[in-house]
């Protein structure tokens, strides 16, 4: 299954994120209780995806843009799955107990930057940076070939 969710960061920034979900019913076909559960939940998609939605939309709202940029998958992964309580590894699936519907695992499908101005910002951000790391590489040959012409000179 697939959701599109709109999250926004503790900087305010909103993004819209594509997930994927592999999932699969746990289920002892030998006890009739428990295979009457499979039809507890009349829109099992639809509950799952807003029980996911909801967990990953508070997960990303203590965050900041730029720890959300650098790590979205392994913060989505925390935010669906949880943590164990004993050993902080992560959860390897997640169980919906009155269905017994089990997330096996989250995939991210893409992101995007709703607001245009933030946009706008990260690209500037990008080009900088660009333009910073250029610049530091032509000033270290710079100062390299200069080193070999002091050197040469004797």
């Amino acid at each position: 299954m697939s959701d599109e969710i709109v999250v926004e960061t503790s900087d305010h920034a909103r993004l819209l994120v594509k997930l994927s979900y592999n999932w699969c019913f746990k289920v002892d076909q030998n006890n009739k209780e428990e295979c009457s559960k499979l039809f507890n939940v009349k829109d099992f998609v639809g509950d799952a995806c807003k029980s996911i939605a909801s967990r990953v939309r508070g997960a990303v709202s203590a965050i900041s843009f730029e720890d959300f940029h650098h790590h979205s998958s392994i913060k989505i992964k925390e935010a669906v799955f949880g943590k164990n309580k004993e050993d902080g590894t992560l959860r390897e699936s997640l169980t919906f107990e009155s269905n017994n519907l089990v997330i096996t695992s989250v995939d991210i499908q893409g992101q995007e930057i709703i607001d245009v101005t933030t946009r706008a910002f990260l690209a500037e951000s990008i080009h900088i940076a660009i333009q910073l790391s250029t610049k530091t590489t032509e000033e270290n040959a710079q100062h390299q070939a200069d080193l070999l012409d002091a050197e040469n000179k004797g």
